[in-house]
C-alpha cells in the first residue's frame, strides 16, 4: 500500500516536470518565431535600402571607384558601374585588367595622379585633382577626382573612395574664354574701327564654331544700325555676304532703324534677315558702354539646333570686349585731332603762367596793375585796354593803356546808372563783345575786337577788364578763354593788393589810435592828478588845518559848534569832489541803473555844462531795461565820444540822440546843427574820435557810418545786432 502511493506520488512529480518542459518549449518557440520575423523584415528593409542605392547610382552620371589598402599598399581597385558613361571602358574590363585605370590617365598625368594616391595611403590630406584621362574612342576628357578616405580603429588608412566627375565642357569654356582673352588683347592694341570689326568677325566664326557673323553700329546722328559684313564670309546667301537672296548687289554697309536696341531680348533687336537664313540658329548680343548701346553682334549655324546659353555668354562677353575696343579706337581718334591743339595749349598755358606769376611779385596796387596791362598783351595782344574797379558805387577807370584810353577814361569814375553794360556782366557772367559806352566811342561796331572781361573775386565781381584792337576780327574763344583765365588770375592780384592796402591802412590806424589812447590816459591821469592835488587836496588840508582848531576850541562849546560845521561843509565839497571824478572814469549809474537811466544822467550834466542842447529820445527801451554790459558799455561810450566831438568841433546849437531797439539790432543816431565836414576825407584820414567811435561799434559786430554836409551838420549812424548778445544781464 506505501508501495503504490510513493509511485503515484513520483508519477504526479515527473508529470509537473513533465509540463514545465512542455511550456518552456513553447515559450521558447515563440520566441524563436518572433525572431525570425524581425530577421525578415530586416531583410526586407535592406533590399529596399539596396534597391534605392542602385536607382541612385543610376541616376548619377559620375561614377565611384573604391581603393583597397592593406599594409600601406593598395591590394584592389573597385570601379562603380557608370564609370563606362566618363571612361567608355565597363566594370568588367577594369576587374579583367587590374592596370586599366593608369593606362587610361593621360601620359602627362599620371605621376600626378600617383603622388595623389601616394599621399592618401600616407595619411596625407585628400585633395581633389583635376587630370586628363583617354577615352575609349580615343578622346581626351577632362575629370575632376575627389578622394573620401577611410581609416579603421586605429587610424591607419584601410580604403578610399573617388568621386570621378566628368569636367570637360567646363574645361572647353575656359579654353574658349582664354581665346576670348587673347582675341580682347588684340583689340586693344587696334586703333582702326574696320580693322576691329573684321578681328571680330573671325573671332566668332573661330569661338562658336560658325559659318557667318557680322556685326552692327548705331550712327549717332542717324540712330540707324548699321551692319558690317565681309565678303570672305560664307554664310550669307549669294556666296557674299553684300548679296541678298535676291542677287540683288548691295554694298557691305546696311541701315536698318533701331527698335529697342536697349533690350537685351532677341525680338528687342534689328538686324538683317534674308528668307534663306530661315531654319538657321541665330544669335545677337548687344555691344554697350556704360548704359549706352553701340551696337550690335550676331552669329549664324547652319546647325538646326539652337545655340546655348554658353554660346550667347561667349558671344556677350565679345560683344563688350568689342564695345570697349571701338570705345577706345574713338577716343584714340579723338586724342589725335586734339593732340595738335593740346600742345598749342601748352604753349598758351606756359605764357599764362609766366605772366600771371609777375603778378604775385608786388602788392603795391599801382604796380600790380601796370604788370597786368605789361602782360596781359603777351597773352592776348590789345591796342587799347582798361582796369575798371569798383569803390562806393563808383566805377573807377584805374589805369590804361591806349592814347585814347588814357586820355578819356583813366582817372575818371562812372555812377551804377552809367554802366549799364556792366550790369548786364554783373546778371549774366559771361564777357560782353563789340559795345562799350563807358569809353565814348559810340556804338562799338567800329571794333569788332573788343571784349569786356569781368574780375571776379569769391563770385563777386570787384571790376572789368576791357580791351580792343581796331585791326582785329571778332576774338576767337581760345583768346577769349585766355583773357577770362588772366582776368581771374589779375582779380585775384588786384584783391590781394587791395587788402594789403587796407591792412596797412589799418595798421598805421592801430598804430595811431594806441599812441593816442596813451595820451589820452596819461592826459586823464594828469587831469586826476590836478583834480585831487587841487581840489580834494586842498580841501582836505582845510579839513586838517580845521581839525587842529578844533582841538584848542575844546574848551569852547561855541566856537566847537560851529567849527564843526564848517568842517562837514568841507568834507561834503571833498565827497562831492570824489563823486564827481568817479562819475567821469565809470558812471556808476550805468552799472546799476543801465543805459538808458545813465545817457538821461549824462545828457542832463552835459545840458548843464555845455552850450548846445542835447534831447535823449529812446524807442523799444525803458529806462529799466537792461542790455548785456559790453552793449550798454560801449553805447555809452558812443554817445559820450560823439557829444566831445560837438562840443569841440561842430559849434551845434542842438543835438538830437535816438536810441532804438528793434527784434534784430539796436541803432544809436545823434544827429546836429553844426558846422559840417568832409565825411568822405575825414574817414579816409582816420581821425581819431570817429575811428574810437568805429572800433567800439565793429566789436560788437555793427558797423558806423557819418553823414555830413558843411553848412547844415552831421549825422551819426551806428548798427549793432542785437543777437551779438547772449542774454540779458
Amino acid at each position: 500500500m506505501r508501495d503504490e502511493t510513493k509511485s503515484k506520488e513520483q508519477l504526479m512529480n515527473e508529470l509537473t516536470s513533465l509540463r514545465q518542459r512542455l511550456d518552456d518549449s513553447c515559450s521558447l518557440e515563440a520566441d524563436l518565431r518572433k525572431e525570425i520575423t524581425e530577421r525578415q523584415q530586416a531583410e526586407a528593409a535592406w533590399q529596399a535600402s539596396e534597391e534605392r542605392y542602385k536607382r541612385l547610382l543610376s541616376s548619377v552620371t559620375d561614377y565611384i571607384y573604391t581603393v583597397s589598402i592593406q599594409n600601406g599598399r593598395p591590394i584592389a581597385t573597385a570601379h562603380g558601374p557608370n564609370c563606362q558613361a566618363v571612361t567608355g571602358y565597363s566594370w568588367q574590363e577594369y576587374e579583367t585588367n587590374p592596370l586599366l585605370w593608369y593606362q587610361m590617365i593621360h601620359p602627362d598625368d599620371r605621376q600626378m595622379v600617383l603622388n595623389q594616391s601616394a599621399q592618401i595611403i600616407a595619411g596625407g590630406p585628400a585633395t581633389p585633382l583635376e587630370h586628363r584621362l583617354i577615352h575609349k574612342d580615343g578622346s581626351i576628357r577632362w575629370v575632376r577626382n575627389t578622394p573620401v578616405v577611410r581609416k579603421d580603429e586605429t587610424g591607419q588608412v584601410i580604403a578610399y573612395d573617388g568621386l570621378i566627375t566628368d569636367i570637360t565642357e567646363r574645361k572647353q569654356l575656359e579654353e574658349q574664354l582664354a581665346l576670348l582673352h587673347q582675341v580682347g588683347q588684340e583689340l586693344t592694341r587696334l586703333r582702326d574701327e574696320k580693322a576691329i570689326l573684321k578681328k571680330v568677325v573671325e573671332a566668332i566664326q573661330t569661338v562658336l564654331q560658325c559659318e557667318g557673323a557680322g556685326c552692327g553700329l548705331i550712327n549717332d546722328t542717324t540712330r540707324e544700325l548699321q551692319y558690317h559684313h565681309y565678303p570672305d564670309s560664307p554664310s550669307l546667301p549669294g556666296g557674299s555676304s553684300a548679296q541678298s537672296p535676291s542677287k540683288k548687289n548691295h554694298n557691305n554697309h546696311h541701315s536698318h532703324p533701331v527698335l529697342n536696341v536697349s533690350n537685351g531680348s532677341q525680338s528687342g533687336f534689328c538686324v538683317p534677315f534674308w528668307p534663306d537664313w530661315s531654319g538657321r540658329a541665330k544669335v545677337f548680343v548687344p555691344m554697350v558702354i556704360g548704359q549706352r548701346v553701340i551696337g550690335v553682334l550676331y552669329a549664324i549655324s547652319s546647325l538646326a539646333r539652337p545655340f546655348s546659353a554658353k554660346d550667347r555668354q561667349l558671344l556677350q562677353t565679345l560683344a563688350d570686349q568689342t564695345a570697349t575696343a571701338i570705345e577706345n579706337a574713338r577716343l584714340y581718334q579723338e586724342i589725335q585731332q586734339r593732340v595738335e591743339a593740346e600742345r598749342a595749349a601748352r604753349e598758351q598755358a606756359e605764357i599764362m603762367r609766366e605772366a600771371t606769376s609777375s603778378l604775385v611779385a608786388s602788392v603795391e596796387l599801382n604796380e600790380v596793375l601796370d604788370s597786368i596791362l605789361t602782360h596781359l598783351e603777351r597773352v592776348v595782344p590789345y591796342q587799347n585796354a582798361c582796369i575798371f574797379l569798383w569803390d562806393d558805387d563808383l566805377l573807377h577807370a584805374m589805369a590804361g593803356r591806349g592814347p585814347q584810353v588814357q586820355q578819356e577814361v583813366v582817372g575818371r569814375h562812372y555812377p551804377l546808372m552809367d554802366g549799364f553794360l556792366y550790369q548786364a556782366i554783373d546778371i549774366g557772367g559771361q564777357p560782353l563783345f563789340l559795345i562799350n559806352m563807358l569809353l565814348g566811342l559810340g556804338n562799338g561796331d567800329s571794333f569788332p575786337g573788343r571784349m569786356v572781361l569781368p574780375l571776379r573775386v569769391r563770385n563777386r565781381i570787384i571790376g572789368y577788364l576791357t580791351l580792343d584792337s581796331e585791326n582785329s576780327a571778332h576774338y576767337s574763344q581760345a583768346e577769349t578763354n585766355l583773357a577770362e583765365a588772366f582776368a581771374n588770375k589779375a582779380a585775384i592780384a588786384i584783391q590781394n593788393a587791395r587788402l594789403f592796402r587796407k591792412l596797412r591802412a589799418s595798421h598805421e590806424q592801430l598804430q595811431s589810435l594806441s599812441r593816442r589812447l596813451v595820451e589820452l590816459q596819461e592826459s586823464e591821469r594828469r587831469q586826476i592828478a590836478r583834480e585831487l592835488h587841487d581840489e580834494a587836496g586842498q580841501t582836505l588840508t582845510g579839513l586838517m588845518v580845521g581839525l587842529r582848531l578844533l582841538e584848542r576850541e575844546a574848551t569852547n562849546p561855541e566856537a566847537v559848534l560851529a567849527r564843526v560845521a564848517d568842517l562837514e561843509r568841507t568834507t561834503d565839497t571833498v565827497l562831492e569832489s570824489i563823486h564827481r571824478l568817479a562819475m567821469n572814469l565809470r558812471p556808476a549809474m550805468l552799472e546799476h541803473l543801465g543805459l538808458v537811466a545813465a545817457l538821461r544822467q549824462h545828457i542832463k550834466s552835459f545840458n548843464a555844462i555845455y552850450r548846445p542842447t542835447a534831447k535823449l529820445e529812446v524807442i523799444g527801451l525803458d529806462d529799466h531795461s537792461r542790455l548785456p554790459l559790453a552793449i550798454e558799455t560801449n553805447i555809452y561810450r558812443i554817445v559820450q565820444e560823439a557829444l566831445t566831438n560837438i562840443v569841440r568841433h561842430s559849434e551845434a546849437t542842438y543835438v538830437d540822440i535816438v536810441l532804438k531797439q528793434d527784434e534784430n539790432h539796436i541803432s544809436i543816431i545823434v544827429e546836429d546843427n553844426g558846422v559840417g565836414f568832409n565825411a568822405g576825407a575825414i574817414m579816409k584820414m582816420g581821425r581819431l574820435g570817429i575811428l574810437g567811435m568805429r572800433e567800439r561799434a565793429e566789436m560788437l559786430a555793427g558797423n558806423l557810418s557819418v553823414e555830413s554836409t558843411i553848412g547844415v551838420g552831421t549825422t551819426i549812424f551806428v548798427e549793432i545786432p542785437y543777437d551779438h548778445s547772449d542774454s540779458y544781464r
